[in-house]
């Protein structure tokens, strides 16, 4: 049960980073390009354009918490 929280988990926050990644890349080429080589950068791109990019961040942060909760539960 624990591994497929974890398993979802990952799946939504690459889901939500590839979605961020592609509006990325329409924005501009500087942000595409530096939310490929960092990863973080994806967060800030999210919160600086939030009103365009506000269900791929609520994706990938879900995705990023049920990681952890997974990964929480596995050690207990």
């Amino acid at each position: 049960m624990v591994v497929m929280l974890m398993l979802m988990g990952a799946g939504a926050a690459l889901i939500g980073y590839v979605w961020i990644l592609v509006k990325a890349w329409t924005e501009s080429v500087p942000w595409g390009v530096g939310v490929l080589l960092f990863t973080p950068l994806a967060f800030v791109y999210g919160i600086l354009k939030w009103e365009e990019a506000k269900m791929p961040v609520l994706l990938m942060a879900v995705g990023v918490a049920l990681g952890i909760l997974g990964r929480v539960l596995q050690g207990l």
